[in-house]
């Protein structure tokens, strides 16, 4: 499958305000706002995010950092990957998943933690469909 969307580093502030807005567009049972990621970025450093356009349309995102209940050392990051109903299943996710597994990579780590809710079984799904 080829990916069909581009994606790239959040780099500025209207990129994070754009993150927010499809993070509580697609998922708002589990919202964010400015002044939560500023306060995560503050308090746990090294977090990167990613976006995901499509014709124009940014459609997902991705973020990617150390899990801080472990120490630095821990083997694996957490990651979390969010994509718009209607841009599923047309590579969008598995784009954003390849830009945070080669940030772990990167670092020196050998694994993801993702999480995933019986509430959303199209996440589930896509991590079944990926193995």
């Amino acid at each position: 499958m080829t990916d069909t969307a581009a994606v790239r580093p959040v780099t500025s502030a209207s990129d994070l305000s754009a993150l927010v807005a499809i993070t509580n567009a697609v998922t708002p049972d589990d919202p964010t706002s400015l002044e939560e990621i500023h306060w995560s970025d503050a308090t746990y450093p090294g977090t990167a995010r990613f976006l995901a356009e499509v014709d124009g349309r940014l459609v997902g995102l991705a973020t990617v950092g150390r899990i801080y209940v472990f120490p630095p050392e821990y083997p694996a990051l957490w990651a979390s990957v969010v994509v718009a109903p209607d841009a599923r299943r047309q590579g969008t996710g598995r784009g954003l998943l390849r830009a945070v597994s080669e940030r772990a990579h990167a670092a020196g780590k050998a694994g993801l933690h993702l999480r995933a809710w019986e509430h959303r079984p199209e996440g589930i799904a896509f991590l079944e469909h990926l193995g």
